[in-house]
């Protein structure tokens, strides 16, 4: 609600476009991703919860009857789909709204690797060749990196044309070892440190020199990650 100069409650302003009234909504689906009016992500990630939920059982059943190598094509057609599809997106949020999520991934991978509870989260993902929700956001955001420097042609216009990222060098000419990073700006709000081109620069400029210039950047970086494991 908006609220007038004497702190009374006003209604809300009404957005018209082309002399047709925009209803508001609570959330609304986009492209698969469900754009929730503040901006959490929670009803998206509750969506994708319900879609991975109904595999539980179905893999108990599975997992006895078919050879490993099957059972982890199963995972990336049905799980880690779902999962990777807008993680850049719904994974730039609160790591309360993602620990339901994560743990159901967590046990699912553990159903069809029939591992005890006991077992290591981490050697999990190692045997399945996949990374934690919260690092396949941060790969995904240093692909995007990597597509702005190298392959700008994949990226819509408006990230290049709007200069989505600002490099040192461009700011300043000093011969400093960081002279090719990406500059990053300050932020004083949680919301401005969660934003995609603070995240994404702070993530690009700790990577090294030769981790940045590598051919099969997409295949590296996972492995990257997967080794900080």
């Amino acid at each position: 609600m908006l609220h007038d100069f004497f702190g009374n409650t006003a209604a809300y302003c009404n957005l018209i476009v082309n002399g047709q009234t925009i209803e508001k909504v609570n959330s609304c689906k986009y492209l698969r991703i469900i754009i929730d009016d503040e901006l959490k992500c929670n009803l998206h990630i509750v969506n994708i919860y319900k879609n991975l939920m109904k595999y539980t059982s179905i893999f108990y059943k599975l997992r006895d009857k078919l050879p490993d190598q099957m059972l982890r094509e199963i995972y990336y057609a049905f799980i880690h789909s779902d999962v990777l599809y807008g993680v850049e997106i719904y994974a730039n949020t609160k790591p309360t709204y993602l620990d339901k999520l994560m743990k159901l991934n967590n046990k699912l991978l553990r159903i069809l690797q029939c591992r005890p509870i006991t077992t290591p989260i981490r050697e999990l993902y190692k045997t399945y060749n996949t990374l934690l929700i919260t690092d396949l956001h941060k790969q995904q955001l240093l692909l995007f990196v990597h597509k702005f420097i190298h392959h700008p042609e994949l990226l819509p216009e408006i990230f290049i044309n709007n200069k989505f990222f600002t490099f040192n060098d461009e700011i300043h000419k000093y011969n400093t070892r960081n002279k090719s990073n990406i500059h990053l700006y300050q932020s004083a709000t949680s919301a401005g440190l969660r934003s995609v081109s603070h995240k994404a620069t702070v993530l690009w400029n700790e990577l090294s020199l030769t981790l940045k210039r590598m051919t099969a950047f997409k295949c590296n970086i996972k492995q990257y990650l997967l080794s900080l494991y």
